[in-house]
């Protein structure tokens, strides 16, 4: 399905909303009270110090990064390549914060980029498929669990849950399903795109942890957001199923023309 025209649209607009809410997080790191950005003058340097981190960093990145990683790859030592690839993404995680003023998220991303313009793409993304989900993602998840305190919350605060519930797949489903619509998308494809676009993932917890962490939201707030990402993500499947059955089933028509030769020894192995 992700090769039909509203899943390559799909990808295409679940990326672009990720970097879109990166930025925007970092902008509104930048300038939240607390951080010397008061005043017009304040809010130039916080777009100046944010300037100079995104131009610097992706020029020097450009120019190094390739080279690292091509120096790297060389040497005899056991997984060197992804040990680097490791060393920089923290390095550009952290002075995103301490240069930039931005979340640290946007500067692992951009090194995310830069390695990904390296012949080694293929490699380091297997490589940091492996780390992160052994090792990165449980801790992150982990951590997210232990913060959430559902006891928080009362009566009301379920029924505040369940509107932001329908509000978080509505919002989606119609505003992307518009947007779907005016680009010349048919309805029903509009309706697969904005049903997709549902999910929240983890830049939504990272969001809600960033939020916490800087005192912007409460432990309440924080649950009944992490309760909303992990509705949208359950809910999303079943609905993008039923919205594609018609053409799974038109996909497996298609296999009847296939070959009905018996398979080999090696085959039914």
């Amino acid at each position: 399905m992700l090769r039909s025209r509203e899943g390559v649209a799909l990808l295409g607009a679940a990326v672009f909303d990720d970097v879109l809410v990166i930025l925007f997080l970092s902008i509104f790191i930048a300038l939240i009270p607390g951080t010397g950005s008061s005043g017009l003058s304040g809010v130039a340097w916080v777009v100046v110090r944010m300037g100079l981190y995104l131009g610097l960093a992706t020029l020097a990145g450009i120019r190094l990064i390739p080279r690292l990683a091509e120096r790297v790859a060389g040497l005899p030592i056991s997984q060197g390549l992804m040990a680097a690839v490791l060393i920089t993404t923290l390095f550009y995680a952290w002075a995103a914060e301490a240069w930039g003023g931005m979340a640290p998220i946007t500067g692992a991303f951009i090194a995310g980029l830069l390695f990904g313009r390296t012949r080694f793409i293929e490699r380091i993304g297997a490589g940091m498929h492996v780390l992160a989900y052994a090792l990165f993602v449980p801790i992150f998840l982990v951590n997210i669990g232990l913060k959430v305190n559902v006891r928080e919350l009362g009566a009301s605060s379920w029924l505040f849950v369940i509107v932001i519930c329908l509000v978080a797949v509505l919002s989606k489903i119609l505003g992307s399903g518009l947007g779907a619509q005016l680009a010349g998308f048919s309805t029903l494809e509009a309706l697969r795109l904005g049903t997709g676009m549902v999910s929240r993932g983890e830049v939504g917890l990272i969001l809600a942890s960033v939020g916490l962490a800087e005192g912007l939201i409460g432990p309440e707030v924080f649950a009944t957001i992490v309760i909303t990402i992990i509705f949208t993500t359950l809910v999303t499947p079943p609905m993008l199923r039923a919205l594609f059955a018609r053409r799974g089933q038109r996909l497996v028509d298609h296999t009847a023309d296939l070959p009905t030769d018996p398979p080999s020894e090696g085959e039914q192995s």
